[in-house]
């Protein structure tokens, strides 16, 4: 565990220290608020809002509301429905949270109904603490008709405290044959 640890941490050092500023796409900020209330034992309705993909540069909010089923102790499994207001379609999406032990994982596999975009984030972390966590993640996002994907991951670091997160990462990332890591900071609102 130990070893994880160490190759995490300097995996972003060697990142954050590496590459001159012209080396590197440009950053992501990402700001989501999250909000559910528990329906029965085992399922509960989450609303999620982001209010841009990147709050650098553009505002184009998104909305989702899932239906969250603990399918096992070790299994959470939520298909959502979505609106993108920047595109003004309907997202359908499902989301997959596999927990053993101190390691979850967290995926998202995502299409716009009407444009046919689609989006895809996971992420398997390790929890060190209940404040920390580390692992890594990819993201990548594009069209199915037409291609154009764009893929990143890289390691991540995540601060958790009750009712707010602050997730950072730096992703690799591939776009028309050419790739640049990237600064990646999610901040994260929990409301009950």
């Amino acid at each position: 565990m130990k070893r994880f640890v160490v190759l995490s941490m300097v995996l972003i050092a060697i990142c954050l220290f590496s590459l001159s500023a012209k080396d590197w796409s440009d950053s992501r900020i990402r700001l989501l608020a999250h909000a559910s209330d528990s329906l029965a034992q085992s399922s509960q309705l989450r609303f999620h809002f982001i209010p841009s993909g990147n709050l650098v540069g553009e505002v184009k909010p998104i909305g989702y509301l899932g239906l969250g089923w603990k399918a096992a102790d070790w299994l959470d499994i939520e298909p959502v429905l979505g609106w993108s207001f920047a595109t003004d379609e309907p997202i359908v999406s499902v989301r997959v949270t596999p927990i053993w032990k101190d390691f979850w994982s967290w995926t998202d596999i995502e299409l716009n109904t009407t444009t046919h975009n689609g989006y895809w984030f996971s992420q398997v972390d390790y929890q060190l603490s209940r404040m920390i966590h580390i692992g890594v993640e990819g993201e990548g996002w594009g069209n199915f008709d037409h291609g154009n994907w764009s893929h990143g991951f890289g390691p991540d670091v995540l601060l958790r405290l009750k009712q707010m997160g602050i997730d950072l990462a730096v992703h690799y990332r591939t776009y028309q044959k050419e790739s640049k890591p990237e600064f990646v900071m999610r901040i994260h609102f929990f409301f009950k």
